[in-house]
């Protein structure tokens, strides 16, 4: 055998050597398969991860194509939006470098969150505008009313106090809910006042004993009264004249007789004359050390408009919506300070004077240094049967 394989030597050697090509061949052959099949899947991979990216831009895409003027737009709008980024989340992370617009997946969230906020905020405006409409709508021949009132006015000034300041700028009817807040407290002074002082209702309905502040406990009206307002109570022009105060928006104090010795009227007494107020009025400046204020033609005409302006709505707001004081511009009456003050249910001069002069706000009006005229007016109708307003300007 040794002499065999020593006389083939060469043979051996080409044997060996072909054997280690065809081991290397077949090694290189099965690397290269390997090779081309792990391409292949890298391939297939790219193209799901690149077809399931375009399937979240389609979705992307489809937001796009709704229209914001539908009413279901949000609800549309967020069905969308979390389509689109469920299906983003579910990508892998190559994939997920592959959609190409998810700047506008993120944008879209963005102004759904942004638009959520504003129709939840609109919501809350339109519940306080809803509740104070609801005072307005209350009876006040209701036996309930005053619990109602309290009720209803709790209800409202508990939204509003959960606004937010730019949401309470948008209550187009806040105006109301003060006039009420101040028109639940006199009356609510007044009934203690004619606890306190032993007066009761006849089984007859007619008023009691006292009329100091207008109430009318058992008849169909019950008297109430609102001065102005920090907010719409007295105004200002441009000019560097500083404007009536308005008091404190908490003006229901008691309407017992007042401090400053104003008139009260017995309880069969009625005398509605504009003129007796002025002379009221006047009466109060002087005791307060004030000059009189004059009465004024064009001004006691306003002031009626006003006092009928106030059957409808019972506010320093008219009812077209606007401020009690664009009477005056609205028919030339000049001026750098001026206030209004309302009152209702009163059934003379002397009583709604009384109401006047025991209400912080009304008081300040009445004995302010800015004004210099006066006008008066008073209607007799509506809910609460008469009407008074009160004009002042420089």
């Amino acid at each position: 055998m040794k002499e065999w394989i020593a006389s083939h030597k060469k043979l051996c050697i080409g044997i060996f050597a072909g054997i280690v090509v065809l081991v290397g061949g077949i090694f290189l052959g099965v690397n290269a398969y390997s090779a081309h099949q792990e391409k292949l899947a890298l391939e297939a991979a790219y193209e799901e991860n690149q077809q399931a990216a375009k399937e979240v831009d389609v979705l992307i895409s489809a937001i796009d194509d709704l229209d914001p003027e539908a009413e279901d737009y949000l609800d549309q709008l967020l069905l969308a939006v979390e389509a689109a980024e469920e299906a983003y989340d579910a990508l892998s992370d190559e994939a997920k470098e592959m959609v190409t617009s998810y700047d506008k997946l993120t944008e879209a969230r963005s102004t759904y969150e942004t638009l959520l906020e504003e129709k939840e905020s609109e919501e809350q405006v339109q519940k306080l505008t809803d509740a104070i409409t609801a005072i307005l709508d209350l009876d006040p021949e209701s036996e309930t009313y005053m619990e109602d009132l309290k009720s209803a006015i709790e209800s409202a000034r508990g939204i509003y106090d959960s606004l937010s300041d730019e949401q309470k700028e948008q209550v187009a009817n806040l105006a109301d809910l003060e006039s009420a807040e101040e028109a639940y407290a006199l009356l609510e002074a007044s009934l203690e006042s004619l606890e306190e002082s032993g007066d009761s209702d006849d089984d007859s309905g007619n008023s009691s004993g006292s009329s100091d502040s207008g109430s009318s406990s058992g008849s169909s009206s019950s008297g109430s009264s609102s001065s102005g307002s920090s907010n719409s109570g007295s105004s200002s022009s441009d000019s560097s004249s500083s404007s009536s105060s308005s008091g404190s928006s908490d003006s229901g104090s008691s309407s017992g007789s007042s401090s400053s010795g104003s008139s009260s009227a017995s309880a069969g007494s009625s005398s509605l004359s504009p003129s007796e107020v002025v002379s009221l009025v006047n009466v109060q400046r002087a005791a307060a050390g004030l000059s009189p204020v004059t009465e004024d033609a064009t001004l006691d005409a306003l002031a009626t408009t006003r006092a009928q302006e106030c059957m409808t709505s019972f506010s320093h707001t008219r009812p077209n919506g606007s401020s009690c004081f664009t009477i005056l511009s609205e028919n030339g009456v000049s001026y750098t300070a001026c206030g209004e003050n309302i009152a209702a249910g009163q059934q003379s001069a002397a009583a709604v004077m009384d109401a006047w002069m025991n209400s912080a706000g009304h008081k300040a009006n009445i004995l302010s240094s800015s004004f210099g005229k006066i006008g008066v007016g008073v209607v007799t109708g509506g809910s609460y049967g008469t009407y008074w307003v009160q004009l002042f300007t420089n």
